[in-house]
């Protein structure tokens, strides 16, 4: 609009001042300063459309784009004939202002679709993007129950990727159910996985409860470990191990006091470097490498059951109040190790200890499985809802690369 009268001096009003008026007229002077007229006819028209089909891309919200229609109508077309009428001028006749006031409004109209099919598409790729989110989220929370979170945005990132880290200080913890013969022997086969399922369930929420990372089971032995994940790594940079052996000796603990008279567990700890990553491609699996887990192993068969049993390496890193109720140390065989001086740890007894799966030695299995039933359902009733969000979005954005 800056372009057209009445908020420029049109080259034909100059004109028509120029007769005898030369050098007194001060519009004649405007003239000579700006050394050219403004923009006038089609070279402006095609600015203004121009400015119409580029402002759908322009414009925060399509609402945006009605108000073009009051600067077409309100502020060019008004302006324009009232500028008309006043001055008298014959530059802009009637034909030539509806003629631009129409190319105008036609270049809104195309610009008022454009704006309008963005839009269409925008909420299209949201509704897309948000299916995708949801997918993937399934996706993630069946891998996480495989994996620890850390490592599952790198393998959707690139699946064909070696994941792999040394990581210079874990804690490892190895769980045996002790005498587990004796259970195959008087145990149907869905009797047993029923009994070792249930076993399990307490342990993982055992371990999510604390922060300790479940790695895997094998049979009757289970395994967990602290100082894999980033925030262990930072955490044993910063402060030290003895805060992630206090959260697995912890663990430990709890898991301790779910014996029963029945049943009872051997437990192993050993603290040292390791290599962990991710194997296969089918069934993919989070896995531990290096002498450090070897050794855990060992400690555990050679342990007492009831107890955690582990060697000097780990309780030099054990903070005090832990190594006050610490006994030993006193020397184990070891294979490939030979004797090796091993601590041994066992927790306070609680009033609920005995909160284990456990069945008289008389007892029919009918009654046994009703046992199993029972204890099946308290751990649902009592089971928490983990929350995937956070570590979701962490892996989202680390396979989408944001900052």
């Amino acid at each position: 609009a800056a372009q057209l009268p009445p908020f420029h001096v049109s080259c034909y009003a100059l004109k028509v001042k120029c007769t005898g008026e030369l050098d007194t007229n001060p519009m004649i002077n405007e003239a000579f300063r700006h050394c050219d007229c403004s923009l006038q006819g089609q070279g402006s028209l095609q600015v203004l459309m121009t400015v119409l089909l580029v402002h759908p891309w322009l414009s925060v919200r399509f609402e945006y784009m009605h108000a073009m229609w009051l600067w077409i109508f309100g502020v060019f077309l008004t302006l324009t004939l009232l500028y008309t009428a006043f001055t008298r001028e014959d530059v802009y006749q009637p034909s030539e202002i509806a003629y631009s006031t129409v190319l105008l409004s036609f270049a809104l109209v195309i610009a008022t679709l454009a704006r309008h099919h963005h839009e269409l598409d925008q909420r299209r790729y949201f509704v897309e993007d948000l299916k995708q989110r949801q997918s993937s989220r399934k996706i993630f929370m069946t891998l996480e129950y495989m994996m620890p979170a850390h490592v599952i945005g790198p393998m959707l990132q690139n699946p064909q990727a070696h994941i792999a880290d040394q990581i210079s200080r874990v804690s490892i913890l190895f769980i045996l159910i002790a005498d587990f013969d004796s259970f195959t022997r008087a145990m149907t086969p869905s009797q047993l996985l029923a009994f070792l399922n249930e076993q399990f369930t307490k342990m993982d929420m055992t371990c999510h409860s604390n922060q300790v990372t479940k790695i895997e089971t094998v049979g009757e032995e289970y395994v967990a470990c602290v100082g894999v994940t980033p925030e262990d790594m930072q955490l044993n940079q910063e402060r030290g191990h003895s805060m992630l052996l206090e959260r697995l000796f912890k663990a430990g603990a709890d898991i301790l006091r779910c014996q029963s008279d029945s049943v009872l567990f051997k437990m192993g700890v050993h603290t040292g470097p390791i290599v962990a990553g991710v194997i296969g491609t089918k069934l993919p699996r989070y896995r531990l490498f290096g002498d450090t887990i070897n050794s855990a192993a060992r400690m555990m068969q050679k342990g007492v059951p009831g107890q955690m049993q582990f060697g000097a390496e780990t309780f030099g890193d054990l903070p005090s109040s832990l190594k006050e109720k610490v006994k030993g140390p006193r020397g184990v065989e070891l294979k490939g190790k030979g004797t090796v001086q091993a601590y041994t740890f066992a927790p306070d007894p609680v009033a609920n200890a005995a909160s284990g799966y456990s069945f008289a030695a008389g007892e029919p299995l009918k009654g046994r499985r009703d046992s199993i039933g029972r204890f099946l359902t308290t751990a649902q009733q009592v089971g928490t809802q983990t929350t995937h969000d956070s570590g979701f979005d962490a892996a989202l954005k680390g396979v989408r690369g944001d900052e």
